[in-house]
């Protein structure tokens, strides 16, 4: 994304026009100054002053082939969308040039002070202070008796355990690395952050439906919202946790290693990381059915052509039988075991002997010992539950996300802008959006109303088909040249 002669930059709701060469000077020695420090390309994750970090990208067509009122409409959501992010207290920046020259982009930035205000309303679990007691598996600690380190773990720097909070900003001292901007909250905590901002940011002054980027994204006012990965898996950066993960995760050469579950929350969020948990713990336990399965097969191998193997035995005996006797003898037998076609019309009837080679093959994965497996995967499913929910539980515990959607989930950004009816939670104390229940009970009696209306329309097609037919009937009886065409 490159510069433009007229550099529009939203700050607090203020535009600055800035000369190309002032820009690039400017953007150049900050590029400089940052890559001394090991700091990534601020050209791709920063604004041009390479200070203020890159969190959310929106990306529109200008080009795009639709009519000029359509086109003119999308341009004014646009715009009152960004206003409205403005006055949220985000920062703009918009880059009017790409590599394919369709793309336009806009760069959002949160201030720290902006996202310790919507961590607060998010509920967020922030650090206070270090966990030194870090638990450890039977098999880590089996090895580290023997001084052994486990081979299946990746080779990364544990992520340290805190215990956490929900952030609040009366007591911001007392959680760690409040003064530090970068540190204070993750790439994932960033992007949360964001995405909820703009997820309920309004774009309509009258219809309170008409809120979100994903509505935006939705009607093609925006092409895509995106949050930035933190830099190239290229880049030598020792800090950037994108070439981290690919090293120990994404690379061919960790395939037999657990994977690094605590930095992939930490980078992806709780939500990715509880599904690539559950891969991985699904694909572990895949590993014994797997083994039995591959068991069963060598077994059905060495019995494919043993008395246990009766159905194949009798059918290839047929085949035997063709090749012993005289044509007319087999012609004769032939007879006794001539199937149906398979089809109607082209197919015609066949032997059965010909199916020799597949009840062999059938051997294979139906015998004795499949009855055994069946029994096995029967109890493999329960105890797979089971075992997730206690996995699933741990991990939960330990990244602060219990009983998250019960107490801590904010109202739908949707439901806030209808609801209009305010009032104070005798739970939290907070005030929040309410449906007052003459509402609530207009709506679900309307409901009601619309099921039972669907439900008598069903019944009476069902009424009006038996009436139909009766009559119908009638009058074929009545008939004596048709009588016989009748039937119910």
């Amino acid at each position: 994304m490159a510069s433009t002669d007229d550099v529009k930059i939203g700050f607090e709701g203020i535009a600055e026009d800035r000369s190309p060469e002032a820009d690039r000077g400017e953007q150049d020695q900050l590029i400089e100054t940052r890559e001394s420090n090991g700091v990534e390309d601020s050209t791709t994750l920063f604004f041009r002053d390479g200070r203020r970090r890159i969190d959310y990208i929106m990306v529109y067509d200008p080009t795009d082939d639709s009519d000029s009122e359509w086109k003119q409409k999308r341009h004014q959501k646009r715009a009152a969308f960004e206003e409205a992010l403005k006055d949220q207290g985000l920062q703009l920046e918009f880059e009017d040039e790409s590599v394919d020259q369709k793309s336009r982009f806009v760069k959002v930035h949160v201030p720290f002070e902006v996202a310790l205000k919507q961590a607060e309303d998010l509920v967020m679990q922030m650090p206070i202070e270090e966990n030194p007691n870090i638990t450890h598996g039977l098999l880590d600690r089996a090895l580290d008796a023997v001084c052994s380190r486990n081979p299946f773990e990746p080779d990364i720097e544990e992520e340290p355990d805190f215990f956490t909070a929900p952030f609040a900003m009366a007591r911001k001292e007392k959680f760690l690395f409040n003064d530090n901007e970068e540190k204070f909250f993750t790439p994932a905590q960033r992007s949360l952050i964001v995405h909820d901002i703009m997820s309920r940011t309004s774009y309509g002054d009258k219809d309170p439906t008409k809120i979100g980027i994903d509505r935006l994204t939705g009607n093609k006012s925006y092409t895509a919202a995106y949050p930035l990965h933190e830099g190239g898996i290229e880049e030598d950066d020792p800090d950037n946790p994108r070439r981290k993960l690919f090293q120990v995760w994404g690379s061919w050469k960790a395939w037999y290693k657990f994977q690094p579950l605590d930095h992939i929350r930490s980078y992806f969020g709780e939500k990715i990381g509880i599904y690539f948990a559950w891969l991985g713990f699904y694909t572990g336990m895949l590993l014994l059915p797997a083994v039995l399965g591959l068991i069963i097969f060598i077994v059905g191998c060495g019995f494919i052509d043993s008395s246990e193997n009766k159905p194949a035995q009798e059918i290839c005996a047929l085949s035997d039988l063709k090749n012993n006797l005289t044509v007319a003898a087999y012609h004769k037998n032939y007879q006794l075991y001539v199937m149906c076609p398979l089809c109607d019309g082209s197919c015609d009837y066949w032997s059965l002997d010909s199916t020799c080679s597949a009840a062999k093959a059938s051997f294979l994965f139906d015998n004795g010992g499949t009855v055994f497996f069946a029994i096995v995967m029967a109890f493999w499913a329960t105890f797979f539950l089971e075992f997730w929910k206690r996995r699933q539980a741990g991990l939960a515990y330990y990244w602060d996300v219990m009983d998250f959607e019960e107490e801590e989930e904010q109202p739908r950004a949707l439901f806030e802008a209808k609801v209009k009816t305010m009032w104070t939670n005798p739970i939290t104390g907070k005030v929040e959006p309410h449906q007052p229940r003459r509402s609530y009970y207009s709506k679900i009696s309307a409901a009601l109303a619309t099921m039972a209306f669907m439900i008598l329309v069903v019944v009476a097609i069902i009424i009006s088909v038996i009436i139909y037919r009766v009559a119908i009937l009638t009058v074929l009886n009545r008939n004596d040249s048709l009588r016989s065409s009748a039937s119910f």
